[in-house]
């Protein structure tokens, strides 16, 4: 280590005044980062913690006072103000169903069409079925909701699927009515 004439007093106004990083506080003085965390120790210092750090870091994005000067700027463009909204659509995921946000946690975009037209929750046993086979197209007038049990037999059974289509809709419509 070379040694640098390093004022004590500078040195911990910089540290526990201004509350300066370790690499602030090496630029400042151009020695190394490694020198900095020596001088800490020999000045007596208590070496911060990863918590403190982070909380001090004027460009940590998960700081309250990083996250209000953000908000301040108008910068923080959330759901239809950022420039990637797409309409809540969150994505396709790998069976090829849309899945938008809900109460923090995404769902199929389908179930939740269909939730709002029927102005409940589906229950788990309850499926939604595509009637044109097109898993994206989301619109009510596609959507019918079946037992989990009709749902597999619309798929698996040879010519039932406009049977278990008309009674899983008049079974749903006299739920709600």
């Amino acid at each position: 280590m070379r040694k640098v004439d390093i004022s004590k007093a500078v040195f911990i106004h910089l540290y526990v005044t201004q509350k300066k990083s370790g690499n602030d506080i090496a630029r400042f003085f151009g020695i190394g980062r490694t020198t900095v965390t020596h001088y800490i120790h020999e000045f007596g210092l208590t070496p911060r913690t990863g918590k403190e750090v982070l909380a001090n870091n004027p460009h940590n994005p998960n700081t309250p006072r990083q996250r209000e000067a953000v908000r301040a700027a108008g910068k923080l463009r959330v759901g239809e103000l950022n420039p990637n909204w797409k309409g809540g659509k969150a994505w396709v995921d790998h069976k090829g169903y849309h899945r938008v946000r809900r109460d923090g946690r995404y769902i199929l975009e389908h179930r939740w069409v269909m939730e709002k037209h029927l102005k409940r929750r589906l229950s788990p046993g309850e499926d939604v079925h595509h009637i044109n086979g097109n898993k994206t197209d989301n619109r009510v007038e596609n959507l019918a909701v079946l037992s989990r049990t009709d749902h597999m037999k619309l798929h698996w059974a040879n010519g039932a699927k406009e049977k278990i289509l008309r009674e899983g809709k008049s079974n749903n419509h006299s739920d709600n009515h």
